[in-house]
């Protein structure tokens, strides 16, 4: 409404709470609050629907007003804000007792808008038409305060308590913001490790009018970029004077913030946190919580160890790339207490790889409404009182599980392992191994959570209940392992359609097996209690899960270790492949080499390098950064010698892909290597 009708002038005077209006009783006493929310035009009209809003504006907008009022709005030399207002009589005046009120509002939340921050007032005496006065107000600057979200307001208003019309009756009001040319910016964070990415925001005033912005970092004398709302990477440790510069094209001013960036040494991490870390600064360590806003991102490089204390919770609203897919892996543990990962709200594409992570107390890692790749990770030792241990989905559709080992975790409410909520997410190739939990020692599924299992080995968990808990949904579970002496399936509502898989106690569906899965070296007994870590699950070569699985292409891609699932003739059951010794008649082992590409980043086309010393099988793939392959371009017998083979960006459609980062991997025998490419448009 306040959109459409641009002489409302809209005010709030809050009650109580954190943000309390100043001058709120002697408000209430005009206008007979009870305590519900109340409305009032010029001082004495009021209206509780909108269209009474409506009416009464388009009465008010017809009413010529005695007085015109010019604002200026300032900040002074001792950093107060300064009202000025100008007002002239315009015509008659039939009231007395008026008063000038100077009024600052501030923006809080979705629910309080334009809420009196602060408020004073003084006589107002002009009488006389063509009369003209001069009224200014100087008011201290709260530092909690957004300048972009404060508005100046003078109203001239009668104290009149007389009954009728006249009652408290506005003569005329007029708002603005700052109006002085005034640098003024706020950036994402302030302190942080290491390399600390901080995403300035140029605040400054009259909004609209500024054509130049000039930023100096690092408090050198050099302005070092022009951007608006630049972003800039501290890579030291050490304390920063920012300055920022702007014009409007005929006057220049300049702010000086000293100390403002503060860039640590990795030792006493909280608060919000954005930009790279790197295993040099080793190792990072969590005092308090921490976060990664909406708009931000951490990188985190292979090989950083990080270790969280002191309950602290690291929780993602922005964007976590934690990807050591070609490195050392990433390292999350505690001393003492911490409660885990959660993201929150997040639908960027987050990506948690390669990570060990362990001593959660509350839940290792928690997805909430988001976007989360989780591959390749050890998630071990962690423990949980609530939610399920390892990894707890709820709301969220865009979730992979893969390729991750999870082991001697405990809850003692939910499950050990993996819990969803309301999400239908990808589970496959995992190794879920001597986890405890309540309601289920492995994988819980509850309302409509329709998840699909692929070539997961399950096996020696413990709980009360069962392996897998499900209750109204209705999960695809292939090519799996589930091995137990308890109950394989806990089932409240809902179906599980279960093929080609090997289940203790034996399930109906297609190419179902009861039987030994025949484990390599398994944990001796089930739950937290005994060390699944240790244990070896892969297959002995006497295993019925030998080639007997789901042969369909969906299923040949790799398996925990990445190993090919086109050794054989068909798929195995569970997470790992069986490999036979002798491979001659598929692949030959060859002494081999991937080189490297050129140029690296490209546009549009890059060449790799590769070797091999002896005649031999090749493969060499594109991947996406989600580990998802894109284009196929070695699959063949080759000569022994230097080769090269050129990929122009495109995939297996001969679509072009996005810019981005990608992975080329190239098998030979019991060879295999990975490297990264940067594709640039």
């Amino acid at each position: 409404m306040y959109e459409n009708n641009e002489y409302v002038v809209p005010i709030i005077w809050q009650e109580d709470g954190e943000n309390a209006s100043p001058f709120y009783s002697t408000r209430a006493e005009f206008y007979s609050i009870y305590g519900l929310w109340w409305s009032q035009f010029n001082g004495y009209l009021t209206a509780d629907f909108v269209d009474e809003f409506q009416e009464i504006y388009n009465q008010l907008v017809e009413i010529e007003s005695p007085l015109d009022i010019d604002m200026l709005f300032d900040v002074n030399e001792q950093d107060e804000f300064v009202i000025n207002a100008t007002i002239e009589v315009t015509g008659e005046i039939t009231t007395s007792d008026n008063k000038v009120l100077f009024i600052l509002t501030h923006f809080f939340d979705n629910d309080h808008f334009c809420t009196v921050v602060s408020y004073d007032d003084e006589d107002f005496g002009l009488t006389s038409i063509g009369e003209i006065g001069i009224f200014e107000k100087t008011i201290p600057i709260d530092p909690e305060w957004n300048l972009v979200d404060i508005t100046a307001v003078v109203i001239v208003q009668t104290w009149d308590d007389n009954p009728g019309i006249n009652q408290h009756l506005i003569l005329q009001s007029a708002q603005t913001e700052i109006t002085e040319l005034l640098p003024f910016f706020t950036s994402n964070v302030q302190i942080g490790p290491a390399c600390l990415g901080v995403q300035f925001n140029s605040n400054s005033f009259p909004i609209g009018e500024i054509i130049s912005w000039e930023w100096d970092f690092d408090g050198d004398g050099v302005f070092d970029s022009t951007d608006e709302n630049p972003y800039h990477l501290y890579v030291t440790t050490g304390s920063f004077d920012v300055t920022l510069r702007i014009s409007d094209g005929v006057n220049t001013v300049q702010t000086t913030q000293e100390d403002f960036i503060n860039v640590t040494d990795g030792t006493n991490i909280y608060g919000n946190v954005s930009g790279i870390w790197k295993p040099e600064f080793n190792p990072y360590c969590i005092t308090g919580d921490i976060s990664i806003l909406s708009d931000d991102e951490l990188v985190i490089d292979p090989g950083v160890q990080i270790t969280a204390n002191d309950n602290s919770h690291f929780i993602i609203y922005g964007k976590l790339h934690a990807d050591a897919f070609d490195g050392e892996p990433i390292i999350f543990t505690s001393e003492n207490e911490w409660d885990g990962i959660t993201f929150q709200n997040t639908q960027q594409e987050n990506i948690i790889r390669n990570c060990h992570i362990s001593k959660a107390t509350v839940c290792a890692i928690e997805i909430d409404s988001s976007q989360v790749d989780i591959i390749e990770n050890t998630i071990f030792e962690n423990t949980s009182s609530d939610l399920s241990t390892a990894i707890n989905v709820n709301y969220s559709d865009e979730v992979l599980i893969h390729k991750n080992i999870i082991a001697n975790n405990i809850s003692s409410e939910l499950s050990g392992g993996i819990g969803c909520t309301y999400s239908n997410i990808e589970i496959s190739n995992n190794l879920l191994v001597n986890n405890t939990g309540l309601s289920a020692g492995a994988i819980s599924l509850r309302s409509n959570s329709d998840a699909t299992l692929i070539n997961n080995t399950i096996a020696n968990n413990l709980s009360q209940n069962s392996v897998i808990f499900i209750f109204n949904s209705s999960p695809i579970i292939t090519n799996t392992i589930i091995s137990d002496t308890g109950n394989v399936f806990y089932i409240l509502l809902g179906f599980p359609t279960v093929s080609y898989s090997c289940i203790t106690g034996g399930y109906e569906g297609i190419g179902n097996i009861d039987d030994d899965p025949e484990f390599v070296n398994p944990s001796i007994g089930s739950g937290a209690e005994f060390d699944g870590l240790s244990a070896s699950w892969d297959l002995l070569e006497s295993s019925p899960c030998i080639d007997v699985g789901d042969n369909s292409p969906v299923y040949w891609e790799f398996d925990l270790q990445g190993n090919p699932r086109i050794y054989n003739e068909n798929v195995d059951i569970g997470a790992y492949e069986y490999i036979i010794t002798n491979i001659e008649d598929h692949f030959i082992s060859v002494a081999s080499a991937l080189i490297g590409n050129y140029p690296n980043p490209f546009n549009p086309e890059t060449t790799i390098s590769f070797s091999n010393h002896k005649s031999g099988y090749i493969i060499i793939e594109v991947y996406n950064i989600k580990g998802q392959k894109i284009r196929t371009l070695v699959d063949k017998h080759l000569k022994a010698s230097n080769h090269t083979v050129v990929w122009d960006g495109r995939n297996e459609t001969s679509k072009s892909v996005s810019s981005g980062i990608y992975f080329y991997k190239m098998k030979s025998g019991n060879y295999s290597s990975t490297k990264k490419m940067i594709l640039l448009k």
